[in-house]
């Protein structure tokens, strides 16, 4: 009963890493999306969005062993979260976040083409 139960939660598992593997081009042309709609209007609530985006990346990486996603999701969760704290910002930190939104890039594209 036990190894039946535990592979019904693998198998649910594994379809929902599926589904994230499925869901990472959209997922990442989202986050891309609040991050120039937040440059070009530099509202709070904008700002918001973006950070929330990349916390739920964050997680379900993390959720489903993607580290170098959750790593690089982190890497600007932990800045966008800094960022919506402040009541300003400085040129270096929005210069910072295209770096980081690439390295978040690189990981998505390399869980969809591993080498």
């Amino acid at each position: 009963m036990k190894a039946e139960m535990e592979k019904r939660i693998r198998t649910r598992l594994d379809g929902l890493k599926e589904r994230l593997v499925g869901e990472l081009p959209a997922r990442l042309d989202q986050l891309e999306y609040a991050y120039q709609s937040w440059l070009h209007s530099r509202d709070p609530a904008d700002l918001q969005t973006f950070h929330r985006l990349s916390h739920s990346l964050t997680g379900a990486a993390a959720t489903f062993g993607f580290a170098d996603l959750a790593t690089t999701t982190r890497t600007l969760e932990s800045h966008l979260k800094a960022l919506c704290q402040s009541r300003a910002s400085s040129s270096a930190q929005i210069e910072a976040i295209p770096a980081m939104m690439e390295a978040v890039a690189t990981s998505v594209h390399a869980i969809l083409e591993p080498a």
